[in-house]
């Protein structure tokens, strides 16, 4: 997970943000789901449990031929301090 330094005011500030970039996990997920979606979802739940909004970080479109296709696109609802990313 990269890690940016910022300058506030003479102070300095530590900004870690979350990879934009699918872990292989998330690309072999695609491979299942072509013309769907793959979601990073923090925190653990099983197949069949709900998962709240406020957990998906956000997702990826999935080609026909099961690639990840275009940018990660972030859900706006993600609570970070409720459902940190790992």
């Amino acid at each position: 997970m990269p890690n940016k330094l910022f300058t506030v005011s003479g102070s300095n500030l530590w900004v870690i943000l979350v990879a934009d970039h699918p872990h292989a996990a998330e690309i072999e997920e695609a491979k299942l789901h072509p013309g769907g979606w793959v979601y990073r979802i923090a925190g653990h739940f099983g197949p069949d449990d709900a998962v709240p909004r406020e957990a998906i970080v956000g997702a990826w479109k999935v080609d026909e031929r099961g690639d990840i296709s275009g940018d990660f696109i972030r859900n706006d609802k993600y609570d970070a301090a409720r459902w940190p990313a790992s």
